[in-house]
């Protein structure tokens, strides 16, 4: 009994007589700050959704250097762009098409707040500073969205689900040696009622990550079969 259901349970991971590869628990992950904040909101199909960010202070899973982040001696400043309504603005859930992201880093910092500044210190919109003081500097990582989407039924808080693809930037080369340049996941929400500062729209937050990839060792039937034998 006990060698069937050992067999039973590796089913589920063999193909072709090959075990296939699995996630790792822990994923790399760019934490977002708490002061991000929309510049564009789409309000009908064919308008733009913008939002200007910085990454946090706090990383322990970062895939690439991050020096000077602890102390914000370097700052780190994300522009999302480019990203079109194609649902009616009622919908619970809105698809948006198109959109690119990019990282910067900039030392020393210039943008007009810091990922602690208290909202009621960061000043007015401005247009000649935002966004570009947020992609000055040098470009890190440069990426499309394949999909992105906004679910909101209700309440103050929406979630954002996107999935992104690296395709440039300097530190692009360090994703590739991970494997990891593809698929990653903005896991995001925005807040329709959070204070923001005058002349910008909505509160942003979450993280960008992406699953560790673990490789396996090969394991054909017969294999397995003399495994459990030897048990």
């Amino acid at each position: 009994m006990r060698g069937i259901l050992v067999i039973a349970s590796l089913a589920s991971f063999v193909l072709a007589g090959v075990v296939a590869p699995v996630n790792a628990a822990e994923p790399y992950i760019l934490n977002l700050s708490g002061n991000n904040f929309s510049i564009k909101e789409a309000a009908q199909i064919g308008q733009e959704l913008e939002v200007e960010a910085l990454l946090s202070q706090v990383h322990g899973s970062a895939p690439i250097p991050l020096p000077g982040i602890t102390d914000w001696s370097t700052e780190y400043t994300l522009r999302i762009f480019g990203l079109f309504l194609v649902d009616p603005p009622a919908n619970p859930v809105k698809t948006y098409v198109g959109g690119t992201i990019e990282l910067w880093s900039q030392a020393p910092p210039n943008a007009p707040w810091t990922p602690t500044t208290p909202i009621s210190l960061i000043p007015a919109f401005n247009g000649g500073q935002v966004p570009s003081t947020f992609i000055d500097g040098q470009q890190l990582l440069v990426g499309s969205f394949t999909q992105f989407a906004t679910l909101f039924f209700g309440g103050q808080t929406g979630t954002v689900t996107s999935t992104i693809d690296w395709t440039g930037g300097s530190r692009l080369a360090d994703l590739q040696a991970l494997g990891i340049e593809s698929n990653w996941h903005w896991n995001g929400f925005f807040n329709n009622s959070a204070p923001v500062p005058s002349g910008y729209l909505k509160l942003y937050g979450g993280k960008l990550e992406r699953e560790v990839p673990v490789s396996v060792n090969p394991a054909t039937w017969g294999r397995i079969k003399n495994l459990l034998r030897a048990d």
